[in-house]
């Protein structure tokens, strides 16, 4: 039983670090991309792990939460970016700042 237990606590740690790895390429996925549909994606690829949570503390879970709220910080700097620039009727710089979603798709 004590080698078993070994095993167990090792893959739990893994598991940990596994979620812990993915979290933090998602955190630079937020940062550094405003592709909405492709960030929603990857975080309801994360959500699927929280059936991991029971035997990683809640680990994917906590991290979810995060991921969210990180993403919706993004979603309302993008906004009031976009607002200030129409309110000063910055056309030059809307276009400058959507420019790189007409190579998307």
């Amino acid at each position: 039983i004590a080698s078993r237990v070994g095993d167990y606590n090792k893959l739990q740690h893994h598991m940990r670090d596994l979620v812990s790895k993915e979290a933090t390429k998602l955190e630079t996925l937020i940062s550094s991309c405003s592709d909405w549909d492709q960030l929603d994606n990857c975080l309801n690829k994360f959500e699927t792990a929280t059936l991991l949570d029971p035997f990683v503390s809640e680990e994917v879970s906590t991290r979810l939460h995060t991921l969210r709220r990180l993403h919706e910080q993004k979603e309302d700097q993008v906004e009031d970016l976009m607002e200030d620039m129409i309110q000063n009727r910055d056309f030059k710089g809307i276009a400058e700042f959507l420019s790189p979603l007409k190579l998307v798709g």
